[in-house]
C-alpha cells in the first residue's frame, strides 16, 4: 500500500506539473517524474490484489481484468468532464486530485479493514 500510494504521489505530481507546463522543455524534464510514478501505478496493482484475495487462486487474474476496464472507464470520464469544464491543462490537474481521491479512498478502506480485524481480533 506505501509503494502504491509513493507512485500515485509522483504520478499527481507529475501531473499537475503538467498542468503549468507552457514549453516543450517542461513536458521532456516531466518525463522522469511521469516514468518513475507510471512505474509504481502500473506494477503494484497486480501483487496488492493478490494478496487481497491470496485465499482465492485464479480470482486476481479476473479482477486485474475488471481493474483496467473500470479504470479505463473512470479515466475517460475524467478527460471528458475536464475538456468541458477547462483545456487540456485543467484536466491534468482535474487528473491529479482525481488520482489523490483514489489513493485517499483506498487508503481510508485499508485502515477500516485493518481496526475490523483489530477488533475481531480481540473479540
Amino acid at each position: 500500500m506505501t509503494a502504491l500510494a509513493a507512485g500515485t504521489f509522483i504520478y499527481a505530481l507529475f501531473l499537475g506539473l503538467l498542468g503549468f507546463a507552457s514549453a516543450p522543455w517542461h513536458l521532456y524534464a516531466l518525463t522522469l517524474i511521469a516514468g518513475i510514478g507510471a512505474a509504481a501505478i502500473i506494477s503494484i496493482p497486480i501483487t496488492y490484489l493478490q494478496d487481497l484475495i491470496a485465499d482465492r487462486p485464479g480470482l486476481g487474474s479476473a479482477l486485474i481484468s475488471v481493474n483496467v476496464f473500470a479504470s479505463a472507464g473512470i479515466g475517460a470520464l475524467v478527460f471528458a468532464a475536464g475538456t468541458w469544464l477547462s483545456n487540456y491543462s485543467g484536466t491534468a490537474i482535474l487528473s491529479a486530485v482525481t488520482g489523490l481521491s483514489g489513493i485517499t479512498l483506498l487508503g481510508l478502506l485499508q485502515r477500516r479493514n485493518a481496526v475490523a480485524l483489530a477488533d475481531a481480533e480481540v473479540q
